[in-house]
């Protein structure tokens, strides 16, 4: 009960950014230190493949047109997270490597973790950053699940853009 609670709470607080003086949970300094940060964790049981499958929560990510074609920034962040990562666990420093990057962070003994990136999305669009989060749990060597927030911040085919896609995970290792 209490973990639903947490993650309610951390939702809520990633969907509004920061207000009345509160963190912002998909700020950039916060996602540099969470990035650097090791926890209490030994050992290397949860390195292998994973397949993550991702849930779309909320998103406030604008659709942009390029070339009369429409792209709708929430359903593009969403695909872009799916597939198989490759997770290393040494001690208590926890990296998943997808297309788009590495997350790296901190894995407690308990098996919790929270692992960011901050990297440079520009295209030939646009100059843009993104910024992402996950927080979660393995259940047991095989299985994990928590929430993921996504920021994007800059400018894409001439829109101002910061914008944030928020939703949960499950994994399995394959």
């Amino acid at each position: 009960m209490k973990r639903a609670l947490l993650v309610c709470l951390l939702a809520a607080t990633l969907a509004c950014g920061e207000q009345d003086g509160e963190v912002d949970l998909l700020g950039a300094e916060l996602i540099d230190e969470l990035a650097k940060a090791r926890g209490s964790a030994d050992g290397s049981e949860h390195s292998g493949s994973w397949q993550f499958e991702y849930t779309l929560d909320s998103c406030d990510c604008p659709t942009i047109t390029v070339e009369d074609v429409s792209h709708d920034l929430c359903q593009l962040d969403a695909a872009l997270l799916m597939g198989v990562h490759v997770v290393d666990q040494v001690g208590g420093i926890l990296a998943i490597t997808t297309e788009q990057g590495v997350l790296s962070g901190a894995i407690e003994a308990d098996a919790s973790f929270v692992v960011a990136s901050h990297h440079d999305a520009t295209t030939v669009l646009g100059l843009l950053e993104s910024l992402r989060r996950l927080d979660g749990a393995f259940g047991n060597t095989n299985s994990a699940s928590g929430w993921a927030g996504q920021r994007l911040i800059g400018e894409l085919a001439g829109q101002p853009i910061d914008c944030r896609w928020i939703g949960s995970f499950v994994a399995g290792r394959i």
